[in-house]
């Protein structure tokens, strides 16, 4: 298993993945789990074979400033940059052009060295499968293509919201050239059968379910038991219309209390970025580090198109779209109309009021993930 890092959580102590840590445990000691991102100091991993990358890392970064492109290949790079940055029209400064440049020929630099350091790791190890995060973005192609050639099995987990229009996730044609084809997984791990409905990925698509989300569903009080809480998750993008909403809402639900929560992102500039959220009656700060613990509190949820909506009708919570460039492309109707806003802030209190609207969250989170885990376990040959 090999993950960022960043997906981790709390759980008795310990640090747990909760994107591949239930893959890791179902196969126990037939498994190892990589991570790019170095561990938390004073913090166990949950599975105890969880090791860090980050001193590959580390060791990377310093022979890569040793290392020279030509001159021939940073000439191409720039020009290929330069071509990209005039699809923008305008857009993209003459300086953010030369930093984008800048750092695209570090990482030409760095890659190669990276790939064979990171499959030395994997040649020690000697997996029958490999699960990868991000498998399907392209920038591990190469490393993807040199596993598949040893006869590895390569697995990308979902990590997050997929669709039609997620890049990352839908392929043309060319892709059943083989010489591309053979730089994307072999399978892709589904937390339901929705998100695999109207994606174009030549992969193999397996439902195992979100186990963490599970866990976290079944120890959750009823919605009829929680509080009047509505979350307000962040838009990240425009501080000043989020705190607004807010501040509306506030008056139009005095018997409620609502809880904005930051990005993680924002968490240090929190009191810049909103600061008339500061100290207000009824509102409060979001204290959890784990999204789960805060969806377990509340009976509403508002935000822009994200996985946070998916995961907080799981929940069952209301889910309340703000309307925003994305709408379309990641939710559409399904959680009902979505709302502009101040301007609509009458309807979005008279629709918290009215309680919850019914979505069909089994196809977005298998409900059996454990026992569809144990069973993708057994597929793969490593576990009996």
């Amino acid at each position: 298993m090999v993950a960022s890092g960043v997906t981790t959580s709390r759980e008795r102590g310990y640090e747990r993945n909760w994107l591949v840590g239930d893959l890791a445990e179902a196969l126990g000691p037939e498994a190892t789990l990589l991570q790019w991102s170095p561990p938390h100091p004073g913090i166990k991993p949950a599975f105890p074979r969880t090791r860090s990358l980050d001193a590959i890392n580390a060791r990377t970064d310093l022979r890569t400033y040793r290392k020279d492109l030509s001159t021939e290949r940073a000439t191409a790079i720039d020009v290929l940059v330069h071509r990209y940055a005039a699809l923008f029209s305008g857009a993209i400064s003459a300086e953010q052009e030369r930093t984008i440049a800048a750092s695209v020929r570090y990482q030409e630099r760095r890659a190669p060295l990276l790939q064979d350091a990171f499959l030395t790791v994997i040649d020690r190890l000697d997996p029958h499968t490999v699960v990868l995060e991000d498998a399907s973005y392209g920038h591990r192609g190469g490393l993807i293509q040199a596993m598949k050639k040893d006869g590895r099995h390569v697995a990308e987990p979902q990590h997050g919201w997929i669709g039609p229009s997620h890049a990352a996730y839908n392929y043309g044609s060319i892709f059943r050239h083989e010489g591309l084809h053979s730089q994307i997984p072999d399978e892709l791990l589904l937390f339901g059968e929705y998100w695999g409905r109207s994606i174009r990925h030549p992969a193999t698509l397996t439902t195992i379910g979100k186990p963490h989300l599970q866990r976290a569903m079944a120890s959750a009080p009823p919605v009829a038991d929680r509080e009047n809480i509505a979350l307000i998750a962040s838009s990240i993008t425009d501080p000043d219309a989020t705190t607004s909403l807010i501040l509306a809402l506030r008056k139009k639900l005095p018997d409620w209390r609502l809880r904005f929560r930051p990005h993680p992102s924002e968490r240090a500039t929190l009191a810049e970025r909103y600061p008339s959220l500061i100290d207000v009656v009824g509102v409060e700060i979001d204290p959890h580090d784990d999204l789960y613990e805060s969806l377990a509190d509340c009976r509403a949820v508002v935000g822009v198109a994200s996985t946070v909506l998916f995961e907080a009708a799981s929940f069952g919570c209301d889910v309340l779209v703000r309307r925003s460039p994305f709408t379309e492309y990641y939710v559409g109707e399904m959680f009902g109309p979505a709302y502009d806003d101040v301007r609509d802030v009458e309807a979005m209190a008279a629709r918290l009021r009215a309680g919850n609207t019914p979505v069909d969250v089994e196809s977005f989170w298998a409900s059996n993930s454990l026992d569809l885990v144990r069973r993708w376990a057994l597929s793969t040959g490593t576990a009996e």
